[in-house]
């Protein structure tokens, strides 16, 4: 069940319900996270909204239509979620560092890429590059990264975006349209086997970066990407120069309502790069 609030109060919803309703919002925030534990504790009719306006008068900026406020109190739920419903529009309050994700029912036309459902679709299907796909995504786990990526496709809205490449949310990093980068991962995602294995390698690099080195400068990438060249071969990173020129004509700032820096970083909250 899923934790719901408007106008009306604060129910009980199942996903029919919020399939019934088509959009919905969720509210990522250090302190809608704090109200809803105290909602949580408190027998009654308080409500996450009632609490945002008598200590931070931010009911008016919350916004309007049903709010989903425990998206992400499991990973099935958020997986959940996610099997019906795609982000339509994100906005961030940078100066309360909160994202706000506007969902809708998953169209015809997806608005987003998830990068771990190609994966699994190209290890079920035994691609020659499977075990690399799979030694690299284990390789990412061991430095305590378990992001989702999603490259936008199409039809995505963003608002307050100032300069930010990419917003975390959910234990996902939803990229943002029209970056340098975003631009790479999407062109790669149109092309054949070869190509999306190639842009499961970069993201790869993407997000091992910042994790081992924290330093985006040319030389830095090239040096990690000699590493995933001993294991891949050259066919996966024949666009290994646009991808460098991606990532330094890019500002890799990821947003995250968690961190009060906003520094690039995966994984464990306490680790920031």
């Amino acid at each position: 069940m899923y934790l719901v609030e408007n106008d009306q109060g604060r129910m009980s919803y199942s996903l029919t319900d919020l399939e019934a309703g088509k959009t919905f919002w969720t509210v990522d925030s250090e302190v809608m996270r704090s109200a809803e534990r105290l909602v949580r504790e408190v027998h009654g009719t308080l409500t996450v909204q009632t609490i945002l306006q008598d200590i931070r008068h931010e009911k008016e900026y919350l916004p309007s239509g049903n709010i989903v406020c425990n998206s992400s109190s499991s990973k099935l739920q958020a997986d959940t979620l996610r099997s019906r419903f795609e982000v339509d529009k994100l906005t961030i309050h940078e100066s309360s560092r909160r994202l706000d994700l506007s969902w809708g029912l998953i169209s015809d036309r997806p608005k987003w890429l998830a990068l771990n459902e190609v994966r699994e679709s190209l290890v079920s299907r035994g691609t020659r590059y499977a075990q690399v796909i799979t030694s690299l995504n284990n390789d990412l786990r061991q430095y305590g990264i378990n992001m989702e990526l999603y490259v936008p496709l199409n039809g995505v809205d963003c608002e307050n975006r100032i300069g930010y490449s990419g917003a975390k949310s959910m234990n996902s990093l939803y990229f943002m349209p029209k970056t340098p980068i975003t631009s790479f991962f999407a062109n790669l995602a149109e092309g054949d086997d070869v190509e999306m294995c190639s842009l499961l390698v970069f993201a790869n690099i993407f997000q091992n970066v910042p994790a081992r080195i924290n330093d985006y400068t040319k030389q830095a990438i090239e040096r990690h990407i000699r590493r995933i060249d001993l294991n891949s071969g050259s066919e996966m990173l024949k666009y290994k120069d646009d991808f460098i020129a991606a990532m330094v004509e890019s500002e890799i700032r990821i947003f995250d309502s968690s961190a009060w820096s906003q520094r690039v970083y995966w994984g464990d909250d306490s680790l920031l790069f």
